[in-house]
């Protein structure tokens, strides 16, 4: 009995590795495989992504129309700065006169052939002309909002290509006397010289 319970104590004593063996093969783990492990590049962690809600979205929609109507009214105070610093250097020219049949008979067919035009043209300082609102002839107010002072009856009939800061303007000779019911706007095309020169006004057509 006693060599059958020595047999058994030995047996499970002999299955076990030695202490030295389980440290040896940790040391070796730690020296092969840990830093490899450590090179292994980490996963990037997965930001949760931020929902603007729709009390934010409709805020930037209002930041924004509020920084467009701050640049237009910005805008308008400076085109009113430049027409009030350099609205003294608007050129005027003299009155000059000619015929221009065609149009005459297309729009006054009825005693057209009595009726001459009157012409001048104007010459806008580049710091006003940046503010002509387009590329067309422009209307009677548009005109006038940029600083030119004329009496009624003038039109901007033509855009002079080459030179687009100087305005083209045609009106009726003797518009005034011929509608006395017309009140001129401004007086200060009225004092200017009513001296006349010819002109082949083919260049106008």
């Amino acid at each position: 009995m006693a060599e059958s319970t020595h047999h058994k104590g030995t047996s499970k004593n002999d299955d076990r590795p030695p202490r030295a063996h389980i440290e040896r093969t940790r040391d070796v783990f730690k020296a092969t495989m840990a830093p490899a492990i450590k090179q292994q590049p980490a996963e990037p962690e997965a930001k949760p992504v931020k929902r603007p809600e729709h009390k934010e979205r409709r805020k930037t929609a209002a930041e924004k129309e509020n920084e467009l109507e701050q640049e237009r009214l910005e805008e308008e105070e400076q085109r009113a700065k430049d027409i009030a610093e350099h609205e003294e250097r608007i050129g005027y020219s003299n009155y000059y006169y000619g015929k221009r049949r065609a149009i005459r008979m297309l729009i006054f067919p009825q005693g057209a052939n009595r009726w001459n035009w009157q012409y001048l043209h104007v010459t806008l300082p580049k710091e006003i002309a940046q503010w002509i609102p387009h590329s067309g002839t422009l209307a009677d107010d548009e005109w006038r909002s940029l600083g030119v002072k004329q009496s009624y009856g003038w039109v901007h009939y033509m855009v002079h290509a080459p030179e687009p800061h100087v305005l083209l303007f045609k009106r009726l000779k003797d518009y005034q006397n011929k509608f006395p019911n017309k009140k001129p706007q401004d007086p200060v095309s009225d004092l200017k010289s009513s001296k006349s020169r010819p002109l082949d006004t083919s260049e106008h057509q």
